[in-house]
């Protein structure tokens, strides 16, 4: 079974670009009512921006995109690649009034139809507020690491990791990487609330307050216990990338962490030749200097040609932005689907975005129940193309979500020819992908070719959804590799990111082990 090419980790790739650390001193719109839509390779920029802004916005993605991939050694380019949608706000109050996501600047939602974000471009008044645009970038980062690497990344390392790249910014052809992420800062203003390093590296892939640590076990500390978790992992990666020489130790660190039979902290040892104590010990000592690397690397001769393709939307299809932002990003239950549906629909009888608006009128259908509507949109994405991969697949999530309990079998061999016809029309069409798996297992069909196909094609194109990790541990079992589906599933136990996932997992697992 294919698994995962191989590739390369950050620390080799920070010299190939010539970055020149060195040590610096502490760190210290539009109205709304014109929306445009920028497209670029990787990116669909929906935004209320000015027109220029909303160009700069995707072509920053796009330079992010490369860099990150750049520097951390991995082939972004020839994997088939969703283009992300992003929803951007010109303001922050436009971004809350449209998603009640109070507290936060932005989100990042991972789908198997394709990554969705949606953001306030506003910046905060004071040098540690996080902006939407620096949220985007450190959840990119995440897709970056579990798209195009095949090994699993300790939640330190991958939130760290994420808040060293967030703070890029770009100036005349070169990338300005390592900037203090201000944000983080108050956080770790007091060294006697820090977590100690044994604690960060021990969660594994757990976020804090998941874990049986002393977070967990005093709850006034443990309250903190992620932001701890995101800060100081922030400063870890920003230290073991501006020291020469720990830099050398982070790959086979994270190549080493990853086999079954590892010991951490003799893992940490080899690589970096020091105790977690007297990491610790260098650690603070770094903090308190104030005196954090930052790199300049020129990627202008590199970048590959970036074209964006700017259209003004009509002002039907503007209104319905707010709805959809929501409803594409899993909230169809926090709108008023009335008023959703009638945006929708009013962008259908302009012939705007056909396929979108069908899409989120059938989501909203499913959330109310109402099956004569949904099937009503299935019927016309068909219509309008036999061959529709999301037609097809709406059509068995419809027939799936009627039927509570199992399918005849009969019917769900009905249903995954129906998934395999998507597939067919677009083998990429993740979302086809998974129904045609889910329905295998669970209605006990035949496993065959088409199958394995299937499942190295979930675990190529989404290596990182959990769906396609389980539907290759089922595989393995099924194929009387009980050992190998079993070890597959303690290493998703072990890094799994918090107690439900875990026992989730576990219970897949026994079920596995007694079945058989």
């Amino acid at each position: 079974m294919k698994r995962f090419a191989s590739v390369g980790l950050f620390a080799f790739a920070l010299v190939g670009l010539g970055l020149a650390f060195a040590h610096a001193s502490s760190a210290r719109a539009s109205d709304g009512d014109t929306w445009h839509e920028v497209r670029t390779e990787h990116f669909v920029v929906r935004t209320n921006a000015e027109r220029d802004r909303a160009i700069a916005l995707a072509t920053d993605l796009e330079k992010y995109r490369f860099t990150v991939g750049y520097l951390s050694g991995l082939n972004t380019r020839d994997v088939p690649s969703v283009p992300v949608t992003v929803y951007a706000y010109d303001s922050a109050d436009e971004y809350l009034d449209a998603t009640k996501a109070y507290g936060t600047a932005g989100f990042y939602t991972a789908r198997p139809a394709g990554p969705i974000s949606v953001l306030s471009l506003e910046d905060g008044d004071e040098d540690w507020q996080l902006s939407g645009k620096r949220v985007l970038f450190h959840e990119y980062t995440h897709h970056i690491l579990h798209q195009y690497s095949p090994i699993e990344y300790p939640r330190w390392y991958d939130e760290g990791f994420a808040e060293f790249m967030a703070t890029m910014e770009f100036d005349d052809g070169y990338a300005l990487i390592g900037k203090p992420a201000l944000h983080r800062v108050p956080y770790l203003k007091r060294v006697s609330d820090w977590i100690p390093s044994f604690e960060l590296i021990d969660s594994k892939g757990r976020y804090m307050g998941h874990i049986g640590s002393s977070l967990t076990r005093d709850p006034l500390r443990g309250k903190g216990g992620r932001s701890l978790q995101y800060a100081q992992g922030w400063l870890m990666v920003h230290y073991l990338h501006s020291n020469a020489r720990l830099q050398q130790g982070i790959a086979q660190y994270l190549q080493e962490i990853n086999r079954a039979d590892v010991d951490d902290e003799k893992a940490f040892r080899r690589a970096f030749g020091i105790s977690y104590k007297r990491f610790d010990k260098e650690l603070i000592r770094y903090w308190d200097d104030k005196e954090f690397a930052s790199g300049r690397g020129e990627i202008a001769s590199r970048l590959p040609d970036i074209e964006p393709e700017v259209r003004e939307m009509p002002a039907v299809e503007a209104a319905a932005i707010d709805y959809e932002a929501v409803v594409v990003a899993g909230g169809s239950d926090r709108v008023s689907t009335q008023n959703a549906a009638r945006a929708f629909k009013e962008c259908l009888d302009q012939g705007i975005r056909p396929l979108d608006m069908r899409l989120g009128l059938f989501t909203l259908a499913l959330e109310e129940e109402d099956w004569p509507e949904a099937r009503a949109q299935v019927d016309a994405l068909l219509a309008e193309n036999p061959k529709s991969p999301e037609g097809l697949t709406a059509s068995v999530a419809l027939a799936r979500e009627q039927n509570e309990g199992e399918l005849p079998r009969e019917k769900a061999l009905e249903l995954r020819a129906t998934a395999k016809r998507a597939i067919l029309a677009d083998p990429t069409y993740v979302p086809a992908l998974i129904q045609f798996a889910d329905l295998t297992f669970e209605h006990d069909l035949e496993v065959d070719g088409n199958v394995t196909s299937v499942i190295d094609s979930i675990r190529f194109l989404a290596p990182d959804l959990g769906e396609g990790k389980v539907f290759e541990a089922r595989l393995f079992a099924h194929q009387g590799a009980l050992d190998e589906a079993l070890s597959m599933l303690d290493e998703m136990i072990k890094w799994s990111a918090s107690t439900g996932q875990e026992l989730q997992y576990k219970e897949i697992r026994k079920e596995l082990a007694e079945s058989s």
